[in-house]
Order: structure tokens, then C-alpha cells, then sequence
């Protein structure tokens, strides 16, 4: 029964679907692929056992290719990475981290 169910709605769609149904939806193609998002054309494998995108496979292949190229970014930046911003920061961050356990210790008593 479901056999000839499912026989009959593809006869319908067969006769309802114009001769040129493959060029329709092939045009379509680009047009859905640019309203994508990001997050859509580069998702992860998820807990939900959904599969990666082939986007994230293109992007994991790339970035392997580009890891000289990305190695040799990250060693400039330290080569030329401003060591006074970096003081000030650490500074910043201590002062802060001081005042919160100044202000616990305040309270506690």
C-alpha cells in the first residue's frame, strides 16, 4: 500500500514538475549557496551526531595548506609584539586581580 502510495505522488510531481526542472534548480544553486551563514557553510560535527559541512572540510584542508604560511605570521607578531602594551596589560591584569581579593577579604570580616 505505501509503495503505491508513494508510486503516485511521484507520478503526480513528475506531471506537475516543467521539462526543464533540473536547469530551475541548478540556477537556484547560487543563489541559496550566497544566503548561507557562515555558520551553516562551515559547521562543525556536533555532539547530535550531525556531520561536518563540506565547507568545514574545505577550511580544515586549507588552513593544513596554510600552516607554514600562518607559522610565520604568528612568529613576526611576537618578533615585533610591543612589550610595553604587554607590560601595561599584565600590570592591568594584577591590579585587578588584587582589588577583587582586597574586596573579598574586605568583606569577609
Amino acid at each position: 500500500m505505501t509503495n503505491s502510495s508513494y508510486y503516485l505522488v511521484w507520478s503526480a510531481i513528475e506531471e506537475r514538475c516543467p521539462d526543464n526542472m533540473l536547469e530551475t534548480i541548478t540556477g537556484k544553486i547560487p543563489e541559496i549557496i550566497d544566503g548561507l551563514s557562515s555558520y551553516e557553510v562551515f559547521r562543525r560535527p556536533d555532539a547530535w551526531h550531525r556531520d561536518e559541512s563540506s565547507g568545514w572540510n574545505i577550511l580544515q584542508k586549507a588552513l593544513k595548506e596554510a600552516e607554514p604560511l600562518i607559522k610565520d605570521r604568528v612568529v613576526d607578531l611576537i618578533r615585533n609584539i610591543d612589550m610595553g602594551l604587554i607590560r601595561n596589560t599584565l600590570v592591568d591584569h594584577i591590579d585587578s586581580v588584587i582589588e577583587t581579593i582586597s574586596s573579598n577579604k574586605a568583606g569577609d570580616t
